[in-house]
């Protein structure tokens, strides 16, 4: 988020866990540098050859509180 809580959340109801990194100089760039940011969650799976896989992930636009709110009223759901 940005200083004024803005930012976008990325929610996926079944991780275990999220990952996260930068490449470049915090603070800096513009559209052509190579300044890039990522953030993931991540789930374990058993894949057999049969599997059929589906995900889902959501990304909610907003303030933090905002943000916050909108995962806690979506928790996750038994498998």
């Amino acid at each position: 988020v940005q200083e004024n809580d803005w930012g976008v959340g990325v929610y996926n109801p079944r991780q275990e866990v999220t990952v996260a990194g930068f490449h470049g100089t915090p603070g800096s760039g513009d559209p052509e540098g190579d300044s890039t940011g990522y953030i993931a969650p991540l789930r374990s799976e058993v894949i057999e050859y049969d599997t059929v896989y589906e995900y889902e992930v959501f990304l909610i636009l907003g303030y933090l509180e905002d943000i916050r709110g909108w995962v806690y009223a979506h928790p996750p759901t038994a498998s």
